[in-house]
């Protein structure tokens, strides 16, 4: 059996795989995210329970894990100091280091991305301008994963998909770029930067420590795993030009795989894929279903997602009113501010509720569209994240996208995604084509309602407009 651990900004999930894919177990834990700030010892104790109490359920003797890979949220920092992990990480929500990112021109010939605040160099430099003696403490940076491997295995690597997400080496070479850290003013922290590894190597061994507390086998090989919309991507079965992913959670990301770089202040990032082609192309916010949750908790308490689900179900469209889903504006629009547009005394909450839906949605529509302009279309979109779980968001997107939408039947695709990078790791297949056949199924296709194109295409001109004449 495989053990998969898929940790996002919201929740983060450990499952329990056979080989052929099939979940047979899974228990969720918290990501302790106050703000834009992450506990790592809650974050320690969060995995260790989960894992424990995974195996504790589900493993029965003779049952063999063969291994354990790790996926997770991107960007940000987690350090390592002379004690170990930092007790707080900084999320990619971070914006206090806003003044020490350079011009997106000047780094985006290296990095093939713009240069934004929640990447780990600009919040590096921030640290050591405004907290010198703590970036001095600082002796190896990580992303999320990789502190939950470390954690496991108290091994410190990363490995490309992150690496390359997060602005952190150069597109061309796929190494780490002294000229790069010297554009933020960072030549220091060379030997800050942790090893670079491929996603399918064995990145660590769980520890005899980890394995008294939790139950995983001493030894058990750890991979080095991916960048959370990679493995989302793979769990999801967009490996080559046939779809686009489309991650619809905390974040709003739109991504096509590419035979070739891309560099374009148009779009997000290029960054490295482990999939059938070696890039993928990245457009992304924060502009997704944030938006319907602090609505639910600020406006409805109480009411659960299903709930939402069915009141927006019996909500008429309504032409006039429009949702801005901008509670944290997009990298690339940092004026851009959340907002109701013509919203009436007539309006109740259902209607609101409605505007937010199709907002989150006419967001991913628009963002979408850089993609296209840049050539790269796709017949279908596969829908990952938490909207992927409701009907209504699902045909929306499609209705809004205009094209068919596909659920994948496991519903935690960034889980899934490490059962293929396990079988690729083991050689259990030729290649990547050959393991999504095998592995990666649909559940549900849903496609454009003819009736709704007219209204819909009206709210997307409406809406581009409104977002075009903002700051």
């Amino acid at each position: 059996m495989i053990v998969c651990i898929d940790c996002g900004l919201t929740n983060g999930k450990v499952l329990l795989f056979a080989e052929d894919g099939r979940c047979l177990a899974q228990v969720a834990f918290p990501t302790p995210l106050d703000g834009v700030i992450i506990d790592t010892c809650a974050l320690e104790n969060a995995l260790t329970e989960a894992v424990r109490s995974l195996l504790q359920q589900n493993l029965e003797p003779p049952a063999e894990i063969t291994c354990v890979c790790v996926s997770g949220h991107g960007n940000g920092l987690y350090a390592l100091g002379d004690h170990g992990p930092w007790p707080v990480g900084y999320s990619s929500m971070v914006t206090e280091s806003t003044p020490y990112v350079p011009a997106s021109a000047i780094t985006a010939p290296i990095t093939y991305q713009s240069a934004w605040a929640g990447q780990p160099l600009a919040i590096l430099a921030w640290l050591k301008a405004e907290y010198p003696a703590k970036y001095r403490s600082i002796r190896q940076i990580l992303f999320c994963k990789d502190l939950l491997r470390w954690f496991m295995t108290g091994t410190a690597a990363t490995e490309l998909t992150d690496a390359s997400a997060a602005g952190l080496i150069n597109i061309r070479t796929a190494q780490y770029d002294r000229t790069l850290l010297s554009l933020y003013g960072l030549e220091d922290a060379w030997d800050k930067l942790p090893p670079l590894t491929r996603s399918d190597a064995v990145a660590g061994h769980v520890t005899p420590a980890f394995a008294a507390k939790t139950g995983l086998p001493v030894n058990t090989p750890v991979l080095a795993g991916l960048f959370d919309v990679n493995s989302c991507m793979l769990g999801a079965g967009v490996i080559d030009q046939d779809h686009y992913s489309m991650t619809a959670g905390t974040w709003g990301i739109n991504a096509a795989a590419s035979s070739n770089p891309v560099n374009s202040d148009q779009i997000t990032q290029c960054c490295l894929f482990y999939g059938a082609l070696p890039y993928v192309l990245i457009d992304s916010a924060p502009t997704s279903c944030v938006n319907l949750e602090w609505f639910l908790q600020q406006l409805m308490p109480g009411v659960s997602y299903e709930a939402a689900n069915q009141i927006v179900a019996a909500q008429r469209p309504d032409e006039l009113l429009l949702y801005l889903p901008y509670l944290y504006p997009p990298m690339d629009r940092p004026g851009l501010a959340a907002e109701f547009v013509g919203l009436r005394s007539h309006h109740t909450k259902g209607a609101m509720l409605r505007a937010v839906y199709e907002g989150i949605v006419l967001e991913h529509r628009r963002r979408l569209s850089k993609l296209q302009q840049l050539g790269y279309e796709r017949p279908q979109i596969v829908l990952s994240g938490g909207a992927a779980k409701s009907p209504v968001f699902a045909q929306m997107f499609a209705d809004i996208c205009g094209k068919e939408v596909l659920i994948p039947a496991q519903s935690q695709a960034g889980a899934m995604g490490g059962v293929l990078l396990s079988q690729m790791a083991a050689h259990r297949y030729n290649n990547l084509h050959q393991a999504s056949e095998a592995l990666i199924r649909y559940a549900a296709v849903y496609r454009p309602d003819s009736s709704m194109q007219s209204y819909y295409t009206q709210s997307f001109r409406r809406f581009c407009s409104i977002v075009e004449r903002r700051p």
